[in-house]
């Protein structure tokens, strides 16, 4: 008698819906890594002048081969941490802005880490090299410490309402409007990619105007660590901006800032690289 094979039993390590998440993080990644340097180098370059030469079409093809790569990985841990954190206060507490809340917290950091490695491309592109304010030998423990109270902890407060209410606030306003477009114009309960892509698109486009002055303000923070005021208050920065600039503190650098906000916007709202399993 033939002998009889029990069905295979053999399991994928991940469900079929988190390979599938893990896609959509790494399109998103690929993709909005590419907005990032298209967008922000330009940035670099004006703040560089003395050392950076103007930048070519064929130098930012040559510097987006060196950048997205590293930058890519970089934006691939902030969208996994992005999950992880609003995983953890849904369990705390479920609420659709828990999203916004959690991409606020998750960004900080990584948005500091994108720009000084794109940075750092551009200047090593050109064969320049940054100063740096380490001494030589300083431990791996000094340098992140040295980053985060350099880079992070100026005008985290300000970063943290720029990332959570500009972007963040875009994924929650993005999806609903996108579900409400597509029933009152295709009759659909379920939105096409195309109105999440401009769904995405307006709201990030409205989310960068609202949240400009927090920028503006993140960006004084780290002005004013640079000249050797550490210790002022979390209001300081946004105080001195509106002194300094007045009403221009609600839309200076608005233009540039608009268009990788509805950029990333967009992308995250049709790939959904944050949605539930």
């Amino acid at each position: 008698m033939a002998a009889e094979y029990a069905p295979s039993t053999f399991k994928l390590p991940f469900q079929r819906d988190q390979l599938a998440v893990l896609g959509d993080l790494g399109a998103a990644s690929v993709i909005t890594s590419g907005i990032i340097v298209s967008r922000t180098k330009g940035q670099v370059q004006a703040l560089a002048q003395d050392v950076v030469p103007i930048i070519s079409k064929l130098d930012c093809r040559r510097i987006a081969v060196k950048a997205v790569p590293p930058i890519a990985m970089t934006t691939f841990v902030q969208f996994s941490s992005v999950r992880i954190v609003s995983e953890v206060l849904d369990k705390m507490h479920k609420s659709d802005y828990n999203l916004a809340v959690a991409y606020g917290f998750a960004s900080v950091p990584f948005t500091s880490i994108k720009y000084n490695l794109l940075t750092d491309k551009v200047y090593s592109h050109f064969g320049r090299q940054r100063a740096s304010t380490l001494e030589a030998g300083a431990s791996r423990v000094s340098t992140i410490s040295h980053f985060f109270l350099e880079k992070v902890a100026p005008g985290f407060m300000w970063s943290w309402l720029r990332d959570g209410l500009g972007v963040g606030g875009s994924l929650v306003l993005g999806r609903h409007v996108a579900c409400a477009a597509s029933k009152a114009i295709e009759g659909k309960e379920t939105p096409s990619r195309l109105t999440k892509f401009v769904a995405g698109l307006g709201t990030g486009a409205c989310t960068a105007l609202l949240t400009q002055c927090f920028h503006n303000a993140a960006l004084m923070a780290g002005r004013m660590t640079v000249e050797g005021n550490r210790n002022h208050s979390p209001l300081a920065p946004m105080r001195r901006l509106l002194q300094e600039k007045g009403l221009q503190a609600f839309y200076l650098n608005f233009p540039r800032r608009m268009l990788v906000i509805a950029g990333f916007s967009a992308v995250l709202n049709v790939t959904e690289p944050f949605r539930k399993i």
